[in-house]
């Protein structure tokens, strides 16, 4: 019988979230300022992504129904998969420049970033196997309690 085995995987499982989603988003936060009250140059990046992709989130419906509504001359419609298309390889070449642009500064600070996350994240696969491993004898023991319950209420019924 495990002891405290609901503990034993809540545990396990958000020390593996910690280590993968965690410690990446704290090393980058604080190599970049991006939450402190100090003026950094990142500080408005960031939050101009993120309210960036707030709004891109709550109008990507509006924006959608917009595009798929542009007129084409006389033959019909314009379709969002052909805009798409025909703006696939500049937006990604575009983002790669922007990528280039910006590491070409950064290398360092991303190596080291890189390899602290490399690191924690084989420390969150051991915490994700053991957290596994607890689900799984989680799960073997409630079979066996099952087949208990059954056999005891069998021969508490004269059945054997």
């Amino acid at each position: 019988m495990l002891k405290h085995p609901k503990l034993k995987r809540y545990l396990s499982f958000w020390t593996y979230a910690f280590c993968n989603i965690g410690v990446p988003i704290i090393l980058i936060s604080d190599k970049y300022d991006l939450f402190r009250e100090r003026t950094s140059q990142y500080k408005l990046t960031a939050a101009a992504v993120v309210v960036f992709m707030i709004v891109l989130f709550s109008l990507r419906n509006w924006i959608k129904g917009y595009i798929n509504n542009l007129p084409l001359g006389n033959t019909g419609k314009i379709k969002l998969s052909t805009i798409l298309d025909a703006l696939k390889m500049p937006l990604t070449l575009f983002i790669f420049y922007i990528l280039v642009y910006w590491v070409n500064g950064q290398l360092q600070g991303i190596e080291y970033i890189l390899l602290i996350t490399t690191i924690s994240n084989f420390i969150g696969a051991g915490f994700l196997i053991w957290h596994d491993f607890v689900v799984a004898e989680i799960k073997l023991e409630r079979e066996v309690v099952k087949k208990l319950k059954i056999e005891k209420s069998a021969t508490a019924n004269g059945e054997v």
